[in-house]
């Protein structure tokens, strides 16, 4: 196996109405790795700036166990602060990442017109919560949110072949004109950026998330001042707390992670880890566009309205249940799906999993406050069941049900 990954020096070109900076990879991973967004933002962007491809290809490179060498010019801050921090705590999050060391030639330019403050926007619960409250008057104006961001760097899938990969653009672009419409309501631009980085990442979006979205906008640096990443639903207690029970998901660690991915004019902070999923559920439902807009489904392959039916969907299903406000969410769910037999599934998740599974911890807590039992919503058989589908026969019995289907 190589021991090092060499990313090139970047190249800016406008291509179908798009501006492109891309960067040739090899050694232990090849390929040709880009970023573009519409040719009316290329001023966003330092075409001979890599830190973008160092952010992005470092998990590739310490999951490859191989030195990741820049020959583009990257932020002084930026490298010392990965090379010196970030890496180990990518190694004490997940030790398959191996410590490896990057080089690349340095600049220490502030860009003196980065004025925007932004945040990702997908729909989901994390998003709304960090959007409203970074967007209102109780926040600084030098910090207050003015614009919001819309990534293809994972979320929607991961893709290695041609064919995936034209799906999962055709997916963020279907998604990204279902939002187009909240950036009218609240008077802000909504920048799209698509990206074929998923595709140099050996695992999920959980464990490559907070990386790909924050080199998405080092991506435009040269006009964000801040950007804010919403936390993984969890309060500060519990994200301590469990840190040795983790999964490899890197949003566990944003708050030791993202101020060591930062560079000489732009800030990448972690938000929201000052509530849990159920309160921010809660929270946000004094916001009215959350009503319309609230996409929380995990379906890879879903496009358009929320499944229903994920894992994800059940989690926020039942939530909105015990709050009292479900069928306030009639047009983004399809409250069919969440009949009597499904409801006894969703409480017998919730009471299965609740000592494993922080989301669900945190649902059952909420059910106490709310003094409902959800005992009562379920029955010991259907508690089995819901244990069953989680086993390893269950799996190899649906999968072998689908196969004869097929057949």
């Amino acid at each position: 196996m190589a021991c090092k990954i060499t990313v090139g020096k970047p190249h800016g070109e406008v291509l179908n109405g798009e501006f492109v900076l891309s960067a040739r990879i090899s050694g232990a991973v090849n390929g040709k790795c880009f970023y573009s967004l519409p040719e009316m933002y290329r001023d966003w962007v330092d075409p001979e700036r890599s830190d973008c491809f160092l952010v992005g290809l470092l998990y590739t490179a310490m999951y490859a166990g191989a030195d990741l060498e820049i020959d583009g010019a990257v932020s002084e801050m930026l490298l010392f602060r990965v090379n010196t921090y970030a890496i180990p705590v990518l190694n004490g999050l997940e030790p398959k990442l191996r410590k490896i060391h990057v080089t690349a030639a340095t600049s220490v330019e502030i860009y003196s017109d980065a004025d925007v403050n932004g945040a990702g926007f997908s729909g989901g619960i994390d998003s709304f919560y960090t959007i409203w409250n970074r967007s209102s008057t109780e926040t600084p104006e030098r910090f207050r949110i003015n614009t919001l961001f819309f990534f293809n760097v994972g979320s929607h899938g991961m893709g290695v072949t041609p064919d995936r990969l034209t799906f999962l653009e055709e997916k963020f672009h279907a998604r990204l004109n279902m939002l187009k419409s909240f950036a009218e309501e609240v008077q802000m631009p909504l920048v799209p950026v698509n990206s074929n980085l998923h595709s140099f990442h050996q695992t999920g979006h959980l464990q490559t998330s907070s990386l790909a979205s924050i080199s998405a906008a080092l991506f435009m640096q040269k006009k964000i001042r801040n950007y804010y990443l919403g936390s993984p639903g969890s309060d500060y207690y519990t994200l301590i707390r469990t840190q040795e029970t983790n999964n490899g998901e890197i949003e566990l660690v944003n708050d030791y992670l993202l101020p060591n991915l930062c560079t000489e004019s732009f800030t990448a902070i972690a938000d929201g880890s000052d509530a849990a999923r159920t309160k921010k559920t809660a929270e946000i439902l004094a916001y009215e566009p959350v009503y319309r807009y609230l996409n929380v489904c995990g379906d890879q392959e879903t496009i358009e309205k929320n499944c229903s039916v994920c894992t994800k969907c059940r989690r926020t299903m039942i939530t909105l249940d015990l709050l009292g406000v479900l069928d306030k969410f009639s047009g983004v769910f399809d409250l069919t799906k969440y009949d009597r037999k499904a409801r006894r599934r969703f409480a017998a998740e919730v009471l299965n999993c609740r000592n494993h599974d922080l989301f669900f911890e945190d649902i059952y807590k909420l059910s106490r406050q709310l003094r409902h039992d959800l005992r009562k919503d379920t029955d010991w058989g259907t508690r089995l069941y819901m244990a069953f589908t989680r086993t390893r026969l269950f799996g190899i019995l649906r999968d072998w049900k689908r196969h004869r289907n097929n057949l």
